[in-house]
């Protein structure tokens, strides 16, 4: 019978590990959870030890896109809403979920509840999956007796936040287009139709103009020595894949992109919407507003908001109004403080943060709108110059011969 090794939390989520003897991968699982353990990496040792390496059960890299976290919340509200226990509604959706990974994952959080565990510790061992909001907000759910509220709110979020990634990437289609186009037409010109030209204006043997031997001698570089170019482009990803792994690197780039002109500001207005909607649903389950802020600076993406939000969240320890705190920082824009204001005087400060998450939300859309408006004209510009350049300096030895017939 195959053993299987494994690392894995017990009832009281410490870290254990050890091996155990199975038919499968699933009834391994099965024993597992039979006996309190609840495994997040399993493989089968004989099998690790022909590939030469461990076949992990749980990978951390693995991610689940925006739409099916907020599809799998939004299923899960439904079946408790209808009636259904827990466990049988993430035994249905362990069946029915289509991705491999997520299913996977599913299946443990059943295992999980099944030997006692509560929903919200049984999400905390996937955070690669559910992020500390989450978690937290389930958390809540679950000792105020509203967990099917709870997650309808996260799948609003879920799907919210979906929305507006959908919009930015769909506006940056046809400019991406465009500049895919653009740059396969010019290197098709460079490396294909100049250098046969080429052999016609040698055979000549006339003096060619200045812009026809710029492009001969731009082509004779990218026909040679092109690959030093795509080296230089792959240098340059991994350069900037390695600075984002960094702290230091993180907070460089953020602050570069931060500068741009418009990117920038989109990218501001995204954050601050994500964080206020964040900060308003954790407010509005009763979490308390300090541990609100540890969250959301916690499970921001952007490292200049995120040390915002962290010296927000030491004044408002230290004793001081949240509007107060976030009006000293520096990526927080001051309507938002102000609005905040408002909402702490008037005590409904869950609405006005939903508000200022809705109003950042349509600035958005309507800086992507106005930057791919730009940018579609400038890029086809940019294009037609490069490729009447070209043109230009392959007609202009003809029209010197001729003058020259003439």
């Amino acid at each position: 019978m195959p053993q299987f090794v494994y690392h894995a939390r017990n009832h009281t989520s410490h870290l254990i590990q050890g091996h155990v003897e199975a038919e499968s991968e699933r009834a391994a699982l099965s024993l597992l959870a039979q006996e309190g353990v609840f495994p997040f990496q399993l493989r089968e040792e004989s099998a690790g030890l022909r590939a030469g390496r461990p076949r992990r059960r749980w990978r951390s890299h693995r991610r689940v896109s925006v739409r099916a976290l907020a599809t799998f919340t939004r299923q899960l509200a439904n079946l408790l809403g209808a009636g259904l226990p827990l466990l049988n509604a993430l035994h249905l959706l362990s069946e029915q979920t289509i991705a491999p990974f997520l299913r996977r994952v599913i299946a443990d959080l059943e295992l999980q509840v099944r030997g006692g565990t509560s929903l919200s510790d049984a999400l905390s061992h996937h955070p690669q999956v559910f992020a500390p909001l989450y978690v937290n907000m389930v958390r809540a759910g679950e000792l105020g007796g509203a967990l099917e509220e709870v997650l309808n709110r996260l799948a609003d979020f879920a799907e919210a936040a979906d929305e507006l990634r959908v919009k930015v990437q769909t506006a940056l289609v046809y400019p991406a287009f465009l500049v895919g186009v653009g740059t396969v037409a010019v290197l098709v010109l460079l490396t294909w139709v100049i250098p046969k030209l080429l052999i016609l204006f040698e055979e000549s043997e006339q003096q060619l103009p200045v812009p026809t031997r710029l492009l001969l001698g731009i082509s004779d570089l990218t026909v040679h020595y092109g690959w030093v170019l795509c080296l230089a482009v792959i240098g340059g990803v991994v350069w900037l894949r390695q600075m984002r792994q960094s702290s230091a690197g993180r907070v460089t780039l953020d602050r570069w992109l931060h500068r741009v002109p418009v990117i920038g500001e989109l990218i501001q207005q995204v954050e601050v919407a994500r964080t206020t909607r964040s900060l308003g649903m954790l407010i509005g389950n009763g979490a308390p507003l300090l541990e609100a802020l540890d969250v959301v600076a916690r499970g921001s993406t952007n490292t200049l908001l995120q040390r915002d939000l962290e010296r927000v969240r030491d004044a408002v320890a230290g004793g001081s109004a949240l509007a107060m705190a976030m009006s000293q920082g520096a990526y927080i824009p001051r309507e938002v403080s102000n609005m905040v204001a408002v909402g702490e005087e008037s005590g409904a400060l869950e609405n006005v943060l939903n508000k200022i998450a809705t109003a950042h939300e349509r600035l958005a859309d309507r800086t992507t709108r106005l930057f791919t408006t730009l940018l579609e004209p400038i890029l086809i510009l940019l294009i037609g110059i490069v490729v009447g350049f070209i043109v230009m300096a392959m007609l202009l030895p003809i029209f010197q011969v001729e003058q020259l017939m003439r």
